[in-house]
């Protein structure tokens, strides 16, 4: 007997950054008229799930993120994280006996360190950057750290205290220098806002800054003195840093893949547009994971992706059941690379859309971002067949 087709349409929708916690003043969502979400608990089952630690492959203590919460749902189970593989390497001795570490020391005239000081754990975590910085130091080769203040994962003012750490862990390796400092507004950008990358570019790669200070702790003060908080330092050159020179080498330490594309696009990228560069002739450069597949032709990675099998779009594939993913540019790489788990392959029967983010400075500007643009394209989808 042959099996009835049931056309019916699923939608599963991703309320980022939804959060469930105890009422009080300070608590937006039990404090708002929420008419829908309410109506739904009170008509239909629900549950709660933990979504920060080691129940969603985090280390103990740390908050969970929008790449690990999506990776999660798509993947059905709990996926150890990349920030866990990377502390379990550090405590195991296996970044110590790294070849390709190694090779950067050999190869490099001077080294370009370049990550996320922050405690926030989400893109980067200062630990990894003070441990690779304890592995490279054991050189005569300059080595100069480019510094990317978080104030968006960790406290606005977090970045500070993070410098002075920096500045001890690094205060008897004279070769080892800081070179400039950027706020992650500008240099992690991730929708295609170029003219905040270049900024960063400019000052990483040669030098060039509005402002220039000897002290990094200085430079800090100077931008908080001015109502600007670590997301939003404005890229400075610090000391008596020059530019990237050719046969340099380049590490980047953050274990998050989409917000470093764009300023590893404006340093590799051949038929990069966007505003006028040279190219840049790096020895060897290495990165703590793959960032796509495009930037892996130009850097080497330390970990390489595990590969997450079994995830719902590829089952929903493999069942030929059509899937639409949609978001808007700030969250596109979630519904797609993230909840593919990790995989950058499109599947079959996947279609995707895309929707322009709001040109604003931050989306406390116009916290809606692209909602009502995405529930008419969404409605749109659901009549289809």
């Amino acid at each position: 007997m042959k099996s009835k087709t049931i056309n019916k349409k699923v939608i599963l929708c991703v309320l980022d950054g939804w959060g469930i916690a105890p009422k009080s003043r300070s608590n937006a969502i039990t404090s708002s008229k929420k008419k829908n979400y309410d109506y739904l608990l009170s008509r239909f089952p629900n549950t709660i799930l933990n979504a920060s630690e080691i129940d969603v492959g985090l280390p103990k203590g740390q908050f969970g993120n929008s790449e690990v919460g999506h990776m999660n749902i798509g993947s059905g189970r709990a996926i150890k994280q990349d920030i866990l593989r990377i502390y379990d390497a550090i405590d195991n001795g296996y970044l110590k006996d790294n070849q390709e570490l190694k090779d950067l020391k050999i190869k490099s005239k001077r080294i370009h360190v370049i990550g996320l000081l922050s405690p926030g754990g989400v893109h980067g975590h200062e630990d990894h950057l003070f441990a690779l910085i304890d592995l490279l130091a054991n050189t005569s080769k300059e080595i100069f750290i480019h510094c990317i203040l978080d104030g968006r994962d960790s406290s606005p003012k977090s970045g500070i205290n993070s410098m002075r750490k920096l500045k001890e862990k690094i205060n008897n390796k004279p070769n080892v220098k800081i070179g400039t400092i950027s706020g992650r507004y500008y240099a992690l950008d991730r929708d295609n806002r170029w003219e905040r990358i270049e900024l960063a570019y400019r000052a990483i790669v040669e030098g060039k800054s509005k402002n220039f200070f000897l002290d990094p702790i200085e430079a800090i003060e100077k931008s908080y003195n001015n109502s600007l908080t670590d997301e939003f330092f404005i890229p400075v050159k610090i000391g008596n840093y020059n530019y990237i020179q050719d046969d340099d080498g380049l590490l980047i330490t953050n274990f998050r893949a989409d917000r470093v594309r764009e300023i590893l696009t404006s340093m590799f990228d051949e038929n990069f547009m966007h505003f006028k560069r040279k190219k840049i002739n790096f020895s060897k450069s290495l990165g703590l994971i793959e960032y796509s597949r495009k930037i892996n032709k130009y850097m080497d990675s330390l970990f390489k992706p595990v590969l997450v099998k079994n995830t719902l779009g590829e089952v929903l594939s493999e069942k030929k059941i059509k899937q639409m993913r949609m978001a808007e540019t700030e969250k596109y790489a979630h519904v797609t690379y993230f909840f593919n788990g990790g995989n950058e392959k499109q599947f079959e029967y996947e279609d995707r859309i895309l929707i322009a983010s709001p040109r604003v400075n931050t989306y406390d500007q116009k916290p809606e971002m692209s909602a009502f643009e995405l529930t008419e394209k969404i409605q749109v989808q659901i009549k289809k067949k």
